[in-house]
């Protein structure tokens, strides 16, 4: 499939394609008039279950400070350590490479000597991870810093993967003064279809995957192994088709498979979870119909394509790209955005979906699509509680269509020379309804409910998660059980030919909580 841009469709928003039990139809015909986008919840229909998206980079730094309490707010459970560092950083979590920090400073030292490791900063940083809550995503390789040698393939792939094998040792069981963690996820190498991870060929490169992948098997059997972290959605450099070839003829694991994405020339949160249903349908006709599917590092555009409604466009994205991934084939997935201190907007769009872990039993809401208007709900397990995310995302009419000069693009950088051979997915077009918000209704309230509380949380231009609603309903004021909310998100002003009516970018939280202590 590697070169083509085209792929199947997925799962739409009010819908997930392995919820499983009962299905959610889309709304009936007429319903949807209004000068209102109409959503309808049922409280009593489950579909399945929401699972966790809420992965993201960088070293959340020490416990209790304001950083590592900004990530346990937005709901992060799980940090690849990629880049731990920052960019052109120390080099902490690394196995070699020129960080100061990297695990094992000299290649050429015995990996069977514990002196030959340099274990310190990176046990501070895994430690700084689980403080947080968070699982560890282990990145076997480098981070992306500039020197001499940092993107060159290993010298010596058996004893490279002899080191990685005391890595997993120590981390999972103790040796060296080690840990007993468990971590679970070890993906080896980033991006080796891109030229500042990798100069090598993909033939080296499946190589060095099985070296390792057997050397972590040998040592921790529970351990997941998987790769390659594509970012350029081909085959050209062997990371597609003739990766799953290579697995194939030489009967390796495959526990999972990763991919990169950034919204270059689209900013489409769809884009993650399309990409996601191609990998899928290749890898189950070469029999990986059991791998996982991690989405390892994404983001929106890296080249400046215009984001409507700023702040709140991004915010309205985040939320979109995790609610659209939770309709496709995506097991995990871990954010490259910025992470601060404080909460921004994005940040806290992304914590927002985030709180529906707290209520993973999925309801069948209706009235979402696949093309910026994306419905989530979810009811607890074990209270009288649930809650609703609505969000309106608008792409700039420049996005839409056939991408100028085509799907494939060849990224060259002067003084660093090619990089990489992209290809894009095709980008969409549709024009949005002449709607204002949204009319929901919730049906089937359970009377043992009793009275509920309805609080309505906002992220939009005026509005940083922003308590704008606060109701009480009485049971009997509650026909046939339903009770009903509604919202709009600030317009930005028209912008032609990008933006021509002026984009009202947000989302909303609804949270409803009943007086019962349990359902």
């Amino acid at each position: 499939m590697g070169g083509s841009g085209g792929v199947p469709p997925v799962g739409g928003s009010g819908n997930s394609p392995d919820a499983g039990g009962v299905d959610c139809p889309p709304l009936p015909s007429g319903m949807d008039n209004g000068p209102a986008r109409t959503v309808i919840v049922d409280a009593q229909r489950v579909v399945g279950t929401i699972r966790s998206l809420q992965g993201a980079h960088w070293d959340p730094g020490p416990k209790g400070q304001a950083l590592s309490l900004n990530y346990v707010a937005m709901g992060v459970d799980m940090i690849r350590t990629h880049d731990a560092g920052g960019i052109n950083g120390s080099g902490v979590g690394d196995i070699d490479g020129v960080g100061g920090s990297r695990m094992f400073p000299n290649l050429n030292a015995d990996p069977t000597l514990a002196a030959s490791y340099n274990f310190g900063p990176s046990d501070a940083m895994i430690r700084d991870i689980l403080d947080t809550g968070s699982d560890v995503y282990f990145r076997v390789g480098r981070s992306n810093i500039q020197g001499t040698g940092q993107n060159t393939p290993p010298p010596d792939f058996a004893k490279y993967a002899q080191i990685v094998e005391h890595v997993v040792m120590h981390y999972n069981q103790g040796w060296d003064n080690g840990f007993s963690y468990g971590i679970k996820y070890f993906e080896i190498w980033n991006e080796p279809d891109f030229l500042p991870f990798w100069t090598g060929t993909g033939d080296q490169y499946h190589e060095l995957y099985k070296a390792i992948a057997q050397g972590i098997k040998s040592v921790d059997p529970s351990a997941l192994v998987g790769g390659p972290a594509n970012s350029t959605f081909n085959d050209k450099t062997g990371l597609r088709a003739s990766f799953f070839q290579y697995l194939k003829d030489n009967q390796l694991p495959l526990d999972f498979y990763s991919f990169h994405k950034y919204t270059n020339k689209s900013q489409d949160p769809m884009d993650f979870a399309r990409m996601a249903q191609s990998y899928r349908d290749e890898m189950d006709t070469y029999g990986f119909t059991k791998t996982r599917i991690v989405n390892s590092e994404y983001e929106s555009s890296l080249q400046g394509d215009v984001m409507l409604g700023g702040d709140a466009g991004h915010a309205a994205f985040a939320a979109e790209a995790l609610i659209y991934m939770q309709n496709g084939p995506v097991d995990e997935a871990t954010s490259y955005m910025t992470i601060g201190s404080t909460l921004t907007k994005e940040s806290a769009a992304f914590g927002v979906i985030g709180q529906l872990n707290a209520t993973p039993l999925r309801l069948c809401a209706q009235g979402g699509d696949d093309d910026g208007f994306a419905v989530l709900a979810g009811l607890s397990k074990a209270s009288a509680e649930l809650q609703v995310v609505v969000a309106n995302y608008q792409i700039s009419t420049s996005l839409m269509g056939p991408i100028p000069g085509g799907n494939e693009e060849s990224i060259d950088v002067p003084g660093l020379g090619h990089l990489a051979d992209m290809t894009y997915l095709d980008r969409r077009t549709f024009t949005y309804p002449d709607k204002e918000g949204y009319a929901l209704t919730i049906t089937d309230v359970p009377p043992a409910w009793g009275d509920v509380t309805v609080k309505q949380y906002r992220i939009d231009a005026n509005n940083s998660l922003t308590l704008v609603g606060t109701t009480t309903t009485q049971t009997a004021d509650r026909p046939q059980g339903s009770l009903t909310v509604s919202g709009s998100w600030v317009h930005a002003p028209a912008n032609p030919p990008n933006d021509p009516k002026g984009a009202a970018q947000g989302l909303d939280l609804i949270v409803v909580t009943g007086t019962a202590s349990g359902q």
